[in-house]
């Protein structure tokens, strides 16, 4: 059962609890990794945007993550990504008037 709650758990809530688990700000992590301000890892905590692969590495280094674990996360994530975007095609789609694509005489 709780690997099913881990499965559901948005990839932001999973970043922050990892952060916060070994005592970092905001702040402090945001320029660990790199960062001028906290604002971009805020956005990736809040599923605003993507986690950067680049960043991978020095996350699973910094907040203590087996980077299996991790890359673990991040492709759920990914893959929960495209789908939402592939159902919102499929979706459109299917609301589409059919178009004919036989030459008119």
């Amino acid at each position: 059962m709780a690997e099913r709650k881990k499965q559901s758990e948005r990839f932001g809530d999973y970043l922050r609890a990892k952060r916060l688990a070994v005592g970092l700000s905001q702040d402090a992590a945001a320029v660990a990794l790199g960062y001028n301000e906290r604002y971009f890892l805020s956005r990736i905590e809040n599923d605003r945007v993507a986690l950067p692969f680049e960043k991978i590495p020095v996350i699973a280094q910094l907040y203590g993550i087996p980077i299996e674990e991790l890359v673990e996360a991040v492709v759920r994530e990914q893959s929960r990504l495209v789908r939402a975007k592939v159902d919102a095609i499929v979706k459109n789609a299917a609301t589409m008037q059919p178009t004919s694509f036989a030459k008119k005489a």
